[in-house]
């Protein structure tokens, strides 16, 4: 029979143990529905325009409204910079800060309407944009010696690597159409596709004053491409100084979708506690072509634009369902020399929230408007689920500003995005080798902000 690990091997294991917690740290940006807007107007009003939204973003926001757009131009809304930043307050129980910055930028939204003589008084538009944008790359190296470990070690050292990319392309079909002169109504088929990677890996070693030395090693990844279909419709008017509208968003229905995952943990040590006590075990799985799920939730949207003069105020509101606990990837466990199980499947569980939204424009003249916008990003991660895919915690707050100026028969855009939001995730884990170990604070405090610059510009035919 097996000795039971000796209490210094088992810190070997302390990384792989904190790879859940930093990559529940810096998972996927998709707790968040409100993260990407679209539309050059739009985004600068923060997305309060389900109910008067007037160019071609209807297909997102209410695409009943697509059908009261006097002046439809295809659409190109780029992100030209986007900074963001997320920093874990003391992440390794020594006072240093984690911190993972990405610098880059993509289209957002790609739209037009589709003129047909036969369509008549009704309206088609295509669209594509990007629903879902994350890619993170941290990794991080704990170096201990001598004086800072227990007299009987030498030498500690831990290196953890964390890579994430996610990806959400939604591509759509608007139909809609005028209900006498004031009312439209619409809907927006589209088809999701969503993929997603990552990997994290945790190295430990450690050599105590004799010389003997131990490794440990555990890494695990998945990645899983996903399809499946939702619809969007909407209901919009306008009455006079008023404009109002609603939609709905179905959960999404799945078509297809498969993906797969690895799980390796290895420990090797070599007489740490003794003459004998040499450990040498590893465990490895790898299982493809598993079948892969993903849901999203039933969403109702209202909102309210009032003209005033050459200003004109916005307000939205968009509930979204809860979506109960399913496994999106579902590996079988994996039996660990102790004969316990390590399960590393993938398991979502999302809370209904709301989200508001504001936003206020003003004209100077026929050829320059300035707008402003405000709206809550709220995380739909209960911090007591057994969600694994994504525990992006804290709440989001926008605030952005631009305006728009035209140049012949096209407008041009140009304004920015600033995003921030803090909260605090569990740890509480043995961090530095010894008999009387440190510890994690039970919390770490996070800091998530990022800034976008945008640039865009719609184009009249």
């Amino acid at each position: 029979m097996r000795k039971p690990m000796p209490r210094r091997i088992c810190h070997l294991f302390v990384f792989g143990l904190c790879s859940t917690t930093w990559s529940s740290v810096v998972a996927a940006q998709d707790a968040q529905y409100g993260t990407i807007q679209y539309g050059n107007e739009a985004r600068l009003l923060g997305g309060s325009v389900i109910g008067s939204v007037f160019d071609l973003s209807a297909v997102y926001y209410n695409p009943g409204r697509l059908a009261l757009v006097t002046d439809p131009r295809l659409v190109l809304a780029g992100n030209v910079f986007r900074y963001t930043s997320i920093t874990v307050e003391d992440a390794f129980g020594t006072g240093a800060d984690l911190n993972t910055t990405k610098i880059g930028g993509v289209p957002s939204l790609f739209a037009g309407e589709l003129r047909f003589k036969f369509l008549g008084s009704h309206r088609l538009a295509y669209s594509f944009l990007t629903r879902q944008d994350f890619d993170f790359d941290v990794s991080e190296r704990l170096d201990l010696r001598g004086p800072e470990l227990a007299d009987s070690l030498d030498l500690f050292t831990a290196g953890f690597v964390f890579n994430q990319n996610m990806d959400e392309y939604w591509g759509g079909l608007t139909w809609a159409h005028t209900l006498g002169a004031k009312l439209g109504i619409g809907v927006t088929t589209f088809v999701a596709v969503r993929d997603q990677k990552s990997r994290q890996q945790t190295l430990a070693q450690v050599v105590d004053t004799t010389g003997n030395a131990g490794i440990a090693l555990q890494q695990q990844g998945y990645n899983y491409q996903n399809w499946r279909l939702l619809w969007k419709l909407g209901l919009g008017g306008n009455f006079g100084n008023w404009e109002l509208g609603a939609s709905l968003t179905t959960p999404s229905v799945g078509l297809f979708g498969s993906g797969d995952a690895t799980y390796d943990r290895t420990l090797i040590t070599q007489d740490l506690d003794g003459p004998g006590t040499s450990i040498s075990e590893v465990t490895s799985s790898t299982q493809q072509d598993l079948s892969s799920t993903y849901k999203s939730p039933l969403s109702v949207g209202i909102g309210a634009a009032y003209r005033r003069g050459a200003a004109r105020f916005h307000a939205s509101a968009e509930w979204y369902d809860a979506v109960p606990a399913y496994d999106v990837l579902d590996p079988e466990p994996v039996v660990l020399p102790d004969t316990s199980l390590a399960s590393f499947g993938l398991t979502q569980e999302l809370n209904s929230v709301t989200n508001i939204a504001v936003g206020a424009e003003y004209q100077f003249g026929p050829k320059l408007t300035a707008y402003a916008g405000f709206r809550t990003d709220r995380s739909a991660i209960d911090k007591n689920s057994l969600d694994n895919t994504s525990l992006a915690l804290w709440d989001i707050y926008h605030v952005s500003a631009g305006g728009t100026f035209s140049v012949g028969a096209s407008d041009f855009t140009i304004g920015g995005i600033l995003a921030w939001g803090s909260d605090v995730t569990r740890a509480g884990i043995d961090l530095i080798p010894g008999d009387d170990p440190g510890e994690l604070p039970d919390e770490l405090g996070i800091k998530f902000t990022r800034f976008t610059f945008i640039l865009g510009f719609s184009i009249g035919f």
